[in-house]
Order: structure tokens, then C-alpha cells, then sequence
């Protein structure tokens, strides 16, 4: 664990900055798995952090292609392209267990419990901080499976980008920042579109043979401003909008509109040398209008606030003591307009001693629909040799969506939060973290084949092994992650869908000239269970193997040409059954950075 200098400080900050490990090493610091300041090596927790020069050197067009060569423990499913409808699974849980945040804003739709990934552009985010395993006990429902928080540029000077490749995809992306008062602004925008291809395949009752295209605008802006030498605030705003053609059988041109927005405002205020404070004021808004043969027009609005005091207890223990209140409306026009408040209390506790650690913490939720619910978090942790070896047990829950609570003929509303029990072990020496984890999941929420409604029926269990190790070698840079995992319904015992048993990535980047770098990433996800047709019949998805390639060229000082290809292979996979993916594809961009 770092100082407690450097703790406080980074955690006015509220950026990743870098500082030195104990080996001369830089280390980055993550703030999600504690929700304060430490080194990735010093967290007793399964993370990986991807940087700005990770995400702008390997030139992914989405978030997707981005998490999927640089995460183990992750399963993706995607109906069509780039815009359309698409889940994330961690460590075998559902894809609503699964937390997201963008500055610390929650963002998923609570009538859902989805989260629009293709909402943000790869150009507009500085970090993405990803926390495997449960952590309800710091941010109460939805992190079953773990935590994503994604952080947007903020200010690193001018740029700009113009990119064009396959399906005649168009993108371009500026942003700048600069000096205000005693403060600075940043402003960013990124527009892309293509024209895609069929999101169905021929052998889907929806199927098309037409090209099913996308388009979205974004722009963020911001604001941080020292008030005086303790206290500093920062607003930071994001609004995106989009279009998302796909097929419905008996309409033809179905298409999607979205818009999704998030603020917040942050007040830190260094109370006294061992004692900080934090206050955050956040919105979000999430709406979705189809026009097909069911055409819905489905808004949420969240709104919260919390409260944090973090306290040096002396150079190895750090008290977090903080209160949080959420509150969610979500709205179905002609079906259903709810609201649902959270007040919640959180407690954690951190010492990190010669040869051992400890965390300990605990949440009470007060939900207005469910009533109280208790979470908590116990890690030890042990200096083994030169690693680092960490055991944990953990509690979590998920409130139902608004669809599962008040959806006509689907929602229930006398149905129970699903809960979750985790124990891990995991240790991390250098490069190298390993971690075997077991979750049993209860009340788990699933649809009647007798009536469609939702009921807590469900038990599942999630078991699994994940090793990832990064490595420089010379002036290369190498990582790779295997992840081995079970992810059964007790009561039926067949595999949860969309979940591959085996996973494994290899990324490898560094120069060939004095100008030019080139990149490697290879995935391999195998075989995983789906369903097909009415009434719904499991298939298996066949494994698949993708190789992407990308290179830089340093023409000026600040002018770069950039490419990437994408399934070099020209793999046939699926992501879900029924559903198209891209082909070999290639896409030129040229930049510029002051």
C-alpha cells in the first residue's frame, strides 16, 4: 500500500497518476477496487488497468475489440455490429452482475440493466479500470461479477484524428484543452459511422440481405478548479447520441435511436492533514426509441449523491466511512413510469503491515422496494517470497431490473434481490497475478416457461481460474491471459449461455524502425452454449480464433499514420446465435497530437 501522503494525494486528484513501486518500476494507481488510491500491485484484488498509450496504440474501433484482447475472466455477445445491443459477462455472471461507471457515474439502464457500449469512443477515454469479483460492499447492487469504470481524457493537450476503412466507416475525433482562471477545461467530440453489414444471418427468421449501418456524435467536456490550497472541484460531462439499423422480421429499415448522458460534480476538500473529503453530486440519463414492428420508446433517469471521508489512521491504516443516496426512475411509454430510491452506509477498513494486509468493510442498502440489505468483504493478505498472496470472502446482491419488477405479463413484483457468495484466492508477483474464485449465486431471476414471468427460481454456481502476466521484453511490451471456467445452473446443470469454458490472449507491441511500431493480438474463445428458434432449442457456438494487427508511423514530431486490421483470418464466429460479425477488415487513420 503507498504512503499516506501519496494515498491523500491521489485521491484529491482523482487520476491515475503513475508512481514509483518499491522496485523502481512504474506502477499506475487504481481507485475503483477501494474506491481510494493504491498501486495495482499493492490492491488484494483481481484488476487490470488499460492505458491511454494501450487503447490509442492498438487503434480499436470499440470498446469490445478493446476488453477482449486485454481481459481474462470476460465474455462478450453482440446481435449484429459495432451499434448494436451488447452484453459483457465477468467471471461467468450475468451481464446485469456486471457494475459500469464513467467518472463514477452508474450508467446502465435500470429498466434493462444494460449498458449502451457502443455509447463512448475508444478516442474519448484516458483509462478503463476493470475490478473482477464482487464489490457490492463499497457500491451496493449490480457488481456481482465486478466492476468496469471507465475514465474520459480530460487534458493532454490538443488532438485529432480522422480514421476510414471496411463497410465504408467514417470517424473522426478532436479534443483540446486549456487554461481557465486557476483551473482548466477540456472539451473532446467524436463522430463515426458505417453502413455495417446484415445483423442476421440467413439462417435467422429475421434475416435481411441488406446492410444494417450505425452512426453515433459524442462530446465531452469539463472542468477543475482549485477553490483554494485544500479544496479543488471538477464537473465532468458526456452526451452521446446514435442510430442503429438492424432486422425485424415483417419490417423492413427497423432501426433504434439512442441518447445517453452522465454528469458529475466533485467538491474534494482536504479537511486536515490525515483526514480528506469527497462530495459528489451525479446524473444519467439512458433513452432508447425502435421503430419496428414493437416500437417502444424506454427512458431512465438515475440521479445520487455521496458522501466520503477517508482518514490516515498513521502510515499503515486507512479508514473509509461514506453514505450514498441513488435514486432511479425508469419509464416504458403505454407500460410502465416507477421510481425507486437507495440510501445506503458504507464502511471499509485498510492496514498493510511488514508482512500482512487486511481489508475489511460492510454496507447496509436501504432499498424502497425491497427494504434492507446487508453486504460485506473480508481479504488477508501475505508477502510470499517477492509476491503477494491474498485469500477473500465476499457478499453481494442485485436488485431486480425495472422490467423484472413492473414489465406487464413479465415483471414481478414480489420478486427478491439475487445474492451472491464469493471466496477467491490470488496471488501477484511482477507481471504475473493469478486468481481461483468460486461464486454461488441465489435467487437468481429467470423467466417461468409456463407463465414468462419473472421469478427467482435460479441457483448458479461460477467457478474458474485466471492467470494473466505482462512482460517487457527489450523494448516490446508482451501480455497474454488464460482463463479456465464453469459457470453451471444448479438446478437444470447445463452452462449458463454466451459463456466459453476456455478463454486465451496473447498482445505483443513494439518498434521495427525508428518510426514505425507494430502490434499483435490473438484470441481464442471456445465452444459455449446458445439457443435458436421458438420454443427455444440450446446449440453450441463453435470456438474461434482472431488475429488483429496494428501499426504506427511517426511521419513528424506530432503527426502520426496509424492502421489496424481486424480478423486477419477472415474468422466465421458467432457472438449469439442467429447474428453476423465482421469479416477481414482494415481501417487507416491518420492523427495528430500537440
Amino acid at each position: 500500500m503507498p504512503n499516506k501522503k501519496i494515498v491523500i494525494a491521489a485521491i484529491l486528484a482523482g487520476v491515475s497518476t503513475p508512481t514509483a513501486a518499491e522496485n523502481g518500476t512504474v506502477e499506475p494507481i487504481i481507485v475503483t477496487a477501494t474506491r481510494t488510491a493504491q498501486t495495482v500491485d499493492g490492491t488484494l484484488a483481481s484488476v487490470t488497468v488499460i492505458d491511454r498509450d494501450a487503447i490509442a496504440s492498438s487503434h480499436s474501433n470499440t470498446l469490445f475489440e478493446l476488453l477482449q484482447s486485454r481481459t481474462v475472466g470476460l465474455d462478450i455477445s453482440r446481435t449484429g455490429g459495432p451499434g448494436s445491443s451488447s452484453s459483457i459477462y465477468l467471471r461467468g455472471s450475468e451481464s446485469d452482475h456486471v457494475l459500469v461507471l464513467i467518472d463514477g457515474v452508474r450508467v446502465a439502464s435500470v429498466t434493462t440493466g444494460s449498458f449502451n457500449w457502443a455509447g463512448i469512443s475508444p478516442e474519448q477515454i484516458e483509462r478503463i479500470e476493470i475490478v473482477r469479483g464482487p464489490n457490492s460492499t463499497l457500491y451496493g447492487s449490480e457488481a456481482i461479477g465486478g466492476v468496469i469504470q471507465i475514465f474520459t481524457r480530460k487534458g493532454d493537450g490538443m488532438y485529432a484524428s480522422l480514421t476510414g476503412g471496411s463497410y465504408r466507416t467514417g470517424k473522426a475525433s478532436v479534443g483540446t484543452d486549456g487554461q481557465l482562471g486557476g483551473g482548466r477545461i477540456h472539451i473532446n467530440f467524436s463522430h463515426e459511422q458505417d453502413e455495417g453489414f446484415s445483423s442476421t444471418s440467413s439462417e435467422s427468421s429475421r434475416f435481411e440481405a441488406d446492410r444494417d449501418g450505425y452512426r453515433r456524435s459524442s462530446v465531452g467536456a469539463g472542468l477543475n478548479l482549485p477553490l483554494n490550497a485544500r479544496t479543488d472541484l471538477a464537473v465532468n460531462l458526456l452526451h452521446s447520441s446514435g442510430r442503429s439499423d438492424y432486422d425485424d422480421s415483417g419490417y423492413s429499415d427497423a432501426y433504434a435511436d439512442t441518447i445517453n448522458s452522465s454528469g458529475e460534480m466533485r467538491l474534494d476538500w482536504q479537511a486536515s492533514d490525515i483526514w480528506s473529503q469527497r462530495f459528489v453530486f451525479n446524473a444519467s440519463q439512458d433513452r432508447y426509441e425502435s421503430h419496428d414492428s414493437w416500437p417502444a420508446e424506454i427512458t431512465t433517469q438515475r440521479r445520487g449523491g455521496n458522501w466520503q471521508n477517508d482518514l490516515a489512521l498513521g502510515e499503515a491504516s486507512l479508514l473509509t466511512l461514506g453514505l450514498e443516496l441513488q435514486q432511479d426512475h425508469g419509464e416504458i411509454t403505454d407500460n410502465y413510469n416507477e421510481r425507486i430510491d437507495n440510501r445506503a452506509g458504507f464502511l471499509q477498513y485498510q492496514w498493510s503491515g511488514e508482512r500482512f494486509d487486511l481489508l475489511i468493510g460492510g454496507r447496509s442498502d436501504d432499498h424502497s422496494k425491497y427494504g434492507r440489505h446487508n453486504t460485506g468483504r473480508l481479504t488477508l493478505g501475505s508477502r510470499l517470497g517477492a509476491g503477494r498472496i491474498y485469500a477473500s470472502y465476499a457478499t453481494a446482491f442485485k436488485a431486480p431490473t425495472f422490467n423484472e419488477l413492473y414489465y406487464p405479463f413479465y415483471g414481478n413484483p414480489d420478486i427478491e434481490p439475487e445474492e451472491s457468495t464469493t471466496t477467491e484466492l490470488g496471488y501477484r508477483l511482477g507481471g504475473l497475478q493469478a486468481s481461483l474464485y468460486q461464486t454461488r449465486v441465489e435467487n437468481l431471476i429467470q423467466s417461468d416457461p409456463l407463465t414468462w414471468q419473472a421469478v427467482n427460481v435460479g441457483k448458479a454456481q461460477l467457478e474458474g481460474l485466471e492467470l494473466e502476466y505482462n512482460h517487457k521484453l527489450g523494448q516490446w511490451q508482451l501480455g497474454s491471459g488464460v482463463t479456465l471456467q464453469r459457470s453451471e445452473d444448479e438446478k437444470s446443470g447445463e452452462s449458463l449461455l454466451r459463456r466459453a469454458e476456455k478463454k486465451l490472449f496473447f498482445t505483443a507491441r513494439g518498434p521495427v524502425s525508428a518510426r514505425t511500431t507494430l502490434g499483435i493480438e490473438a484470441n481464442y474463445t471456445g465452444p459455449r452454449e446458445d439457443t435458436t428458434g421458438f420454443p427455444a432449442q440450446r446449440i453450441e457456438l463453435s470456438s474461434y480464433i482472431l488475429l488483429n494487427l496494428s501499426a504506427d508511423y511517426r511521419m513528424a514530431k506530432r503527426w502520426a499514420l496509424g492502421g489496424r486490421i481486424e480478423n486477419l483470418l477472415d474468422e466465421e464466429y458467432e457472438l449469439a446465435s442467429g447474428y453476423n460479425t465482421a469479416g477481414a477488415s482494415a481501417y487507416l487513420t491518420l492523427s495528430y497530437r500537440q
